[in-house]
This record gives C-alpha cells, structure tokens and sequence, in this order.
C-alpha cells in the first residue's frame, strides 16, 4: 500500500527508515516523474492491510503520508 511520494529521495528514505523501526515491511520505488513513492507491505488481506494503514494513521508516523 502507498504511504507517500517525495520529491526529494532524502524523505522517502527518511519515512521508509520511521516505519521500518516500527516493524512494518517497507520497500521504495523510483518514478519516471523523479518521485521516490514508499510502500508497506505486501499483505496477505485488504483487512491486514487496512489494519496496518489505521495503524500508521492513529499514530501520526507519517506527517506527509497520502492515504487514499
């Protein structure tokens, strides 16, 4: 699931780093556009995954997140 895209590779390393210390499984991917775009996951059900996301979310880990 995407957590953020960043403009600048320093954040996306910064948040992915946040999140791994937390014990979520993290990976990264570069875009055409120069965006880094941080995921978690992957999940085994939608409902892990929404698990996870409330997870991040109710714990305010993520200042610049997208959660769409």
């Amino acid at each position: 699931m995407q957590v953020g895209s960043f403009g600048e590779p320093g954040n996306a390393q910064r948040l992915s780093e946040q999140l791994s210390d937390q014990g979520f499984t993290v990976y990264q991917r570069e875009r055409e556009n120069n965006m880094t775009t941080v995921f978690v996951g992957p999940y085994a059900t939608s409902e892990d995954g929404e698990s996870a996301m409330s997870s991040i979310r109710s714990g305010r880990t993520c200042k610049a997140c997208s959660f769409e």
